[in-house]
């Protein structure tokens, strides 16, 4: 006999969360169920919310925690994922619209944010191939990204400027203590390379833009999740770590033709991509190693929300030597 899954706890608390925001005595959750997540250690939700008026369907996003590039704490992600939806909504582009948020621990035990379902959904969930999935989406991702990197001001009290100089700092304080003979021969070229680099304009920068982002529909991009890790910053990060992202498979067609789409659209040409990729390799193969450095409590404590660090471990590595090796 299949047994029926109740979140009567989890209602009562969405309901109280959803009437700070929605004023209506008649308000109702319906089909309430988890939302499967391929990769990232939140915990999504999706729901129908209705009243005698109207209805609409929405996510409740629960935050676990989790590296960005930039480093900062728990309830700062938190606010800057609601702050550069906000403002990417609010500037025309395809993000989820976050109505409320909230860094504590209540009424759900650890951060949240409430937000808009939209029509799309991640590739996986309907998709047998991620292949097949690139192919339809990967040109609407470069302009979407174009557009997002020229037109979203870069302007936001809430929203931090990164540098380069400030990403290798804090990775290898890192890492500096494995005395790994291959990363500190990595970081000192990436020092060195990183003297002669000519800086862009700062833009708005999604942070961390792989696939695993995108929600679709029809082989359309739809919208644009996991915004924790905004910026303001080199929009060539950006540009790196999709490119990366589209190499997996070690196959450089599809990112060839993401960065020559992207060129095309803003109109201007993109230099020392290969450094940038370089950068984005050899922050996540450092903390791979950092992760691994952990002692037994440590690495469960932290390294079981971590393992997409080590799906594509060997390929960061290689990505790295290759422009900082011998």
């Amino acid at each position: 006999m299949q047994t029926h899954i109740t979140y009567d706890w989890l209602e009562d608390s969405l309901l109280s969360v959803c009437r700070g925001v929605f004023p209506d005595a008649t308000l109702r959750i319906n089909n309430l169920e988890p939302k499967v997540h391929r990769v990232f250690p939140h915990q999504e939700y999706i729901f129908n919310l209705s009243s005698d008026d109207a209805e609409t369907d929405l996510i409740l996003r629960l935050h676990h925690g989790f590296f960005s590039p930039w480093e900062g704490s728990d309830p700062l992600k938190v606010t800057r994922e609601f702050s550069a939806m906000r403002h990417a909504y609010q500037h025309g582009f395809a993000a989820p619209f976050p109505y409320t948020y909230s860094t504590t621990r209540r009424p759900f035990g650890r951060a949240f944010i409430l937000m808009d379902a939209g029509d799309g959904y991640y590739w996986w969930e309907r998709e047998d191939s991620l292949t097949h999935m690139q192919e339809h989406v990967v040109d609407s991702l470069a302009v979407w990204m174009a557009q997002l990197h020229v037109n979203v001001p870069v302007e936001h009290p809430l929203i931090p400027p990164v540098y380069a100089s400030d990403i290798h700092e804090k990775v290898y304080n890192r890492v500096a203590h494995l005395h790994n003979p291959v990363l500190d021969r990595c970081f000192s070229r990436c020092r060195e390379q990183m003297e002669h680099l000519e800086p862009l304009p700062f833009a708005m920068l999604h942070g961390r833009l792989d696939l695993d982002c995108l929600l679709i529909n029809r082989g359309q991009l739809r919208s644009v999740t996991n915004w924790e890790f905004a910026a303001f910053g080199d929009p060539r990060w950006d540009v790196a770590y999709t490119s990366l992202a589209l190499q997996y498979t070690n196959d450089r067609t599809l990112a060839n033709y993401f960065v020559a789409r992207y060129v095309q659209e803003i109109g201007t040409p993109l230099e020392d991509i290969a450094f940038w990729e370089g950068l984005v390799a050899l922050r996540s193969y450092a903390l791979s190693q950092w992760l691994r450095s952990l002692d037994a409590k440590g690495f469960e404590h932290i390294a079981g929300l971590q393992t997409h660090l080590f799906d594509q471990e060997e390929f960061w590595r290689e990505r790295a030597l290759q422009q900082f090796g011998e």
